[in-house]
């Protein structure tokens, strides 16, 4: 029979969706780590130049990531290994 073991979706809601499992296997920790490593690495390679001098114009640009943008492109990059297109831009296309 198709579908996710029931031994897996023991302690999940009745209509499991594949977020919900995905949810038991990355969990909040990861991406509050994910969002801080994200941002640390932004304001040491954006926000700075290679002179070590700050970056103006893309200081005023650049706003921290949150958690929820982390797993909104997470979720566009898993999507894209199942959808495949020509081009990168392809899948910004209407």
């Amino acid at each position: 029979m198709p579908g996710i073991n029931g031994n897996v979706t023991g302690g999940l809601l009745e209509e499991v969706r594949p977020v919900h499992v995905f949810s038991m296997f990355v969990e909040t920790d990861f991406w509050l780590y994910l969002r801080t490593q994200v941002n640390k690495y932004a304001v040491s390679t954006i926000v700075q130049n290679d002179s070590g001098y700050s970056n103006s114009s893309m200081e005023s640009k650049w706003f921290n990531t949150r958690v929820d943008e982390l797993k909104a492109f997470t979720s566009l990059c898993i999507i894209q290994s199942y959808v495949k297109k020509d081009t990168l831009q392809a899948y910004w296309s209407t």
